[in-house]
């Protein structure tokens, strides 16, 4: 498959069926990451998609992740875009903690956000990214735990 060749040509194919896309900076740690996300996502908090978050001045990917899960009867679970990115993180860690030890050990963030259409799923989006970052390093971005 030709999109799993490198990161950016998958980004081009998520790029694609996304409704719409951006990114936000998180360098203040003075600031409450929840704060941030919510001043740059007003009018994405219960959108649905896939997140890249990355160190601001190398670009390195750090995590991949997706907000919204498909219920088997086509619905969406209530967590947008917002919620997914400021709920508890691994081993029941709050986002404004996290998300500062992210700061604390790499600098500057910056938070690549893809707003996908309905009929492409979060789930697929990510693993799309996730392989393709596999198939290109040989190992997951280090905050990705599994694939």
């Amino acid at each position: 498959m030709d999109y799993l060749e490198d990161i950016e040509t998958a980004l081009i194919l998520v790029k694609q069926r996304a409704s719409s896309f951006g990114s936000f900076a998180y360098d203040f740690c003075d600031q409450h990451f929840s704060a941030v996300a919510r001043q740059n996502l007003k009018e994405y908090c219960d959108s649905y998609g896939v997140y890249i978050i990355r160190q601001a001045t190398t670009l390195k990917i750090i995590y991949i992740g997706k907000a919204g899960t498909v219920k088997n009867d086509g619905t969406f679970k209530q967590q947008g875009l917002f919620k997914r990115l400021t709920n508890e993180r691994s081993q029941k860690t709050p986002a404004n903690i996290w998300f500062k030890g992210l700061l604390d050990k790499y600098g500057s963030l910056q938070i690549d956000y893809f707003i996908l259409e309905k009929s492409f799923c979060p789930a697929f989006a990510e693993a799309i990214l996730l392989q393709t970052y596999l198939n290109e390093n040989g190992f997951l971005p280090e905050k990705n735990e599994a694939l």
